[in-house]
């Protein structure tokens, strides 16, 4: 049981800590690049976003 939590709680960690960096790739390139370059950086970390949200739903690599 205690293995599953730990298990559980560490793909969380995993889940959580790369957004912290993407959010702020994203706000620097919504500052600082053209509006269509913007629009794919954005859509580009939505994408990945996603498939890692999955990826953790699912237990893919488990």
């Amino acid at each position: 049981m205690l293995k599953t939590i730990l298990r559980g709680f560490t793909i969380g960690l995993a889940y959580l800590a790369p957004i912290g960096m993407q959010n702020l790739y994203v706000i620097n390139s919504a500052l600082c690049r053209k509006r269509s370059q913007m629009y794919m950086v954005v859509f580009t970390t939505i994408f990945f976003d996603i498939s890692l949200s999955l990826a953790c739903f699912f237990g893919i690599g488990f």
